[in-house]
């Protein structure tokens, strides 16, 4: 009895004891899986099609675990979550990426990871989730397909039945072109032979144009001695001729001064007078030659065929000793010349310029550009001073206070007319559209000066700036001095505004063609 007890027990610590080996190698196992590998999430936004429990995963091109679960979100079926298992030693980095790639042409997909810099810390210090989320990137497959349905969506909307059909047209027309041109064959040989004819006769011609210049040059080395010797003879005369004419000026000189002062005040007046006499002639004329008859007669012709050429001539005579006797005797009322002296104020925020300048000439109306001070009593008629006189045409006013201001703005050094000849990168075109006193329907008269500015760059002839300026100056008075005063003002402020707009536009335009 006693015997058989022993082995019971003997039996039973045995079996306690297998036991507790066992469950000491099983949690020393789990021990040490759990510190040989680290679980992760990837969550793609994509088809993973070729991918699945066991698929390998690498970094940068080395396995480093495998694919142990592949599930989709249960809220957003276009995502799958993949749940793998790294080696715990893999350096995964909170900018490592991961994205799906194919080991081979016909190969399984697999998880490929990459990135991550050495600066960056590791994703499970960052997360403490057990199983930290990897963010992903878009596959090459992806993007590929992507493409693909771009260049699919484009190929449908370039062979569309429009584009076919314009196409398949000119496809025709092209046919129709070269069906005419085989057709036309005997018409385009002839047409190369007549240029071959051509290009003979060209060299024949040229040939011939040079044994010319030739013999030009031998007879012009023979003759440029004698050239020279009438050249010599003609400057002895023309010296012989100036000093007659200091002789003749000398002892004419009162008569000469006294024109001067009294007959050049009157030319101005004169020749607009002239203008118009010459304007109605010539629209005399034009009526006459279209219907003599019923413009001198209101009836038929007259039958003297010489009185319509006399009634010409003692009109044309009329006009002439007309504007003779103003010339020769003069008006008993004085004319006074008046010229307004314009300083143009610099502004300090006008810009220094680089660049160089020429001015055009201004363009005007007739009535403008004249010596005559206009007036305009009512608005549709134009009438001028009796008495008073520009001392210079408005133009030529204009311009030459122009110029003016800007050679004493120091803003710009290269500033000259166009007929200077200097080479410059912009011109000022200017238009004097109004230079006037208009009564306005009131008891005295405002000076009107409008006057349109194009700044042109000279090198492509394009305009760079175009305005208009507007300046109307009160008289407060209808006496012919205090209306030229009046101009005064309104051309000094007229000046000040083109001269500050040309140098600012110019300059802004410059800044523009440099960047």
């Amino acid at each position: 009895m006693e015997t058989k007890a022993n082995y019971v027990l003997i039996g039973a610590f045995t079996l306690i004891t297998g036991l507790a080996l066992l469950a000491f190698g099983l949690w020393a196992a789990k021990y040490s899986s759990d510190r040989t590998w680290q679980e992760y999430r990837v969550v793609f936004r994509e088809a993973v099609t070729g991918l699945s429990v066991g698929s390998p995963v690498q970094y940068n091109g080395i396995a480093v675990g495998s694919i142990t679960e592949l599930n989709l979100v249960p809220d957003d079926p276009r995502q799958v979550v993949a749940r793998i298992r790294l080696n715990s030693t893999t350096p995964v980095k909170t900018d490592t990426r991961a994205k799906l790639a194919i080991t081979s042409l016909t190969g399984p997909s697999i998880i490929q990871l990459s990135g991550g810099t050495p600066q960056s810390p590791a994703l499970t210090t960052v997360n403490k989730d057990p199983a930290p989320i990897i963010p992903t990137t878009p596959s090459a497959l992806q993007n590929i397909t992507d493409v693909a349905n771009r260049i699919v969506e484009r190929m449908d909307q370039i062979l569309s039945d429009r584009n076919v059909a314009s196409i398949n047209a000119t496809l025709a027309n092209l046919e129709t072109i070269s069906g005419g041109l085989a057709d036309r064959d005997q018409g385009t040989q002839s047409l190369l032979l007549s240029a071959r004819d051509a290009a003979r006769s060209l060299d024949t011609t040229l040939k011939t144009t040079n044994g010319t210049i030739e013999r030009l040059d031998k007879n012009l080395v023979q003759q440029l001695p004698g050239i020279i010797d009438k050249l010599d003879a003609t400057l002895a005369k023309l010296d012989s001729a100036a000093g007659n004419a200091d002789s003749i000026l000398g002892e004419n000189r009162a008569a000469i001064n006294s024109f001067a002062n009294d007959g050049l005040g009157q030319l101005g007046p004169t020749l607009g007078e002239l203008r118009g006499l010459i304007r109605d002639l010539r629209r005399v004329s034009d009526r006459l030659e279209n219907n003599p008859a019923r413009y001198l007669l209101g009836r038929d012709a007259p039958k003297d065929p010489t009185t319509l050429p006399r009634l010409l001539l003692a009109a044309s005579l009329a006009t002439l000793l007309g504007g003779c006797s103003i010339l020769g005797s003069g008006d008993k009322n004085p004319v006074t010349l008046y010229s307004p002296a314009v300083q143009v104020k610099v502004d300090p925020s006008w810009p220094q310029a680089d660049w160089q300048l020429v001015l055009a000439k201004p363009s005007a109306a007739r009535m403008v550009d004249s010596p005559r001070i206009n007036v305009r009593p009512t608005p549709s008629e134009l009438e001028i001073y009796k008495g008073a006189s520009w001392a210079q045409p408005a133009t030529d006013m204009i311009e030459d206070t122009l110029l003016r201001g800007f050679e004493d703005s120091g803003r710009i050094h290269g500033v000259a007319r166009v007929a200077a000849g200097i080479r410059a990168d912009y011109k000022l075109s200017t238009d004097i559209r109004r230079f006037e006193s208009d009564y306005q329907g009131q008891a005295t008269p405002t000076v009107v000066i409008e006057i349109n500015a194009k700044l042109i760059d000279v090198t492509n002839q394009r305009v760079v700036a175009d305005r208009t300026f507007r300046q109307l100056q009160p008289v407060g008075s209808t006496d012919v001095s205090a209306v030229a005063a009046a101009f005064e003002r309104g051309l000094q402020q007229v000046a000040h505004d083109v001269v500050g707009w040309t140098l600012t536009s110019g300059q802004n335009d410059k800044q523009t063609l440099k960047r």
